[in-house]
């Protein structure tokens, strides 16, 4: 768990390397302080494998370097989070189905009421459409967590699914937990929404650096709209409010040429 919980100072780490993130001092001391929280509510720590410890360390970079990758593609590249669902997921799952071919193929193979029984067989395919309308809402929120706020606000929501997870664990299975597990809880908590805070107070002063738009263009003007009916009738309203323009006096025509009036007057007929 608490090679785990390094998520949060790994992928803030990373974000840094890629430009993703600046170091803010309270940052940096809220992550390690949602850490230290978290080492606390483990009992006792006991390393039994060796490489059971490389593998999730490993685990923990390629799962803080996703996030990452992710963060870049939503905030810098400008793809919506169902544009990158669509590019990543396929690909994903391409992957993934043959170890899970050959790690279920085996039990299943073995299951042969499951072959015969109808209701079972309802049941397993309930149960299957359910996890995967559950798993494409639980990607797109993630995506769209990202996409709103940054890399790192994702890993510290995801320690907050784990404190959320202990307290159903209570609730349901009845588990007791120490005081020092009760103390980490506390401290993870006010951790996450002094997080919260912070990142509100930055967001905040960033809106307020923000250069304004230009004078005289409202902030419609200054990105695009598309074009409809809605749209042509505004500048219509716009167009309306406008003041007419400036009109310029109508210049007297030159009056003919004498010669050609004395030619006129020599064409026409003496008077009788």
């Amino acid at each position: 768990t608490v090679i785990k919980s390094c998520i949060l100072v790994v992928t803030y780490l990373v974000a840094l390397c890629m430009g993703l993130e600046r170091f803010r001092c309270t940052i940096f001391c809220l992550v390690c302080w949602i850490l230290g929280a978290i080492s606390l509510t483990v009992p006792e720590m006991e390393v039994h494998s060796f490489w059971g410890v490389v593998y999730l360390m490993i685990a923990v970079f390629l799962a803080s370097l996703r996030w990452v990758l992710v963060h870049r593609e939503l905030k810098v590249d400008r793809h919506s989070p169902l544009q990158l669902m669509l590019l990543t997921q396929p690909i994903g799952a391409l992957l993934l189905a043959g170890p899970a071919f050959f790690i279920d193929v085996g039990p299943l193979s073995q299951d042969f009421d499951l072959f015969v029984d109808r209701q079972r067989q309802f049941y397993v395919v309930l149960m299957v459409t359910g996890c995967i309308l559950l798993a494409f809402l639980l990607i797109f929120a993630e995506y769209r967590l990202v996409g709103l706020t940054s890399s790192t606000s994702l890993a510290v929501a995801g320690t907050g699914k784990e404190i959320l997870t202990i307290f159903m664990s209570i609730e349901a299975f009845k588990e007791r937990i120490n005081l020092a597990a009760g103390f980490g809880i506390g401290l993870s908590i006010i951790g996450i929404l002094l997080y919260i805070f912070e990142r509100s107070r930055l967001a905040a002063i960033e809106e307020e650096q923000r250069p304004a738009p230009p004078t005289g263009l409202s902030p419609s003007r200054c990105r695009p709209t598309p074009i409809g009916k809605e749209t042509l009738g505004g500048w219509r309203e716009e167009i309306g409010a406008l003041p007419p323009p400036a009109r310029t006096m109508k210049q007297p025509s030159k009056p003919a040429d004498d010669g050609r009036k004395m030619k006129i007057a020599s064409a026409a007929p003496a008077p009788r």
